[in-house]
């Protein structure tokens, strides 16, 4: 009694064919529950919270806490840029001389 040959022709294409049709299903399924149970929420969540955040106020919000180095809580820009009539450039001086230690004049 003998062992049939196995069969090896066409056997890579054969086998091929079955694993990736079911890792292209698997890749498919997996995309389409992602999108649907992760990045679908996470639009409406941020549709939602866009509809009532108001960028201005915010804004305001936080120059009236002072976060911003540029800009004073009552509005007024802390630097102002000044012209040089003898050069090209330009140099920028505190406005008032306020928020300034005491022996610098300006600063570059």
């Amino acid at each position: 009694m003998s062992l049939p040959k196995p069969v090896m022709r066409g056997l890579l294409a054969k086998r091929l064919r079955f694993h990736l049709s079911i890792a292209f299903g698997l890749a498919i399924s997996t995309a389409l529950v992602f999108k649907y149970t992760v990045t679908e929420p996470r639009k409406k969540a941020y549709a939602e919270f866009y509809k009532q955040y108001d960028a201005v106020k915010e804004f305001n919000a936080m120059r009236e806490a002072g976060v911003f180095e540029s800009v004073r809580p009552s509005g007024e820009w802390m630097f102002e840029l000044v012209p040089n009539a003898l050069s090209n450039k330009s140099k920028v001086v505190p406005i008032q001389g306020k928020d300034v230690p005491s022996g610098e004049d300006t600063i570059a």
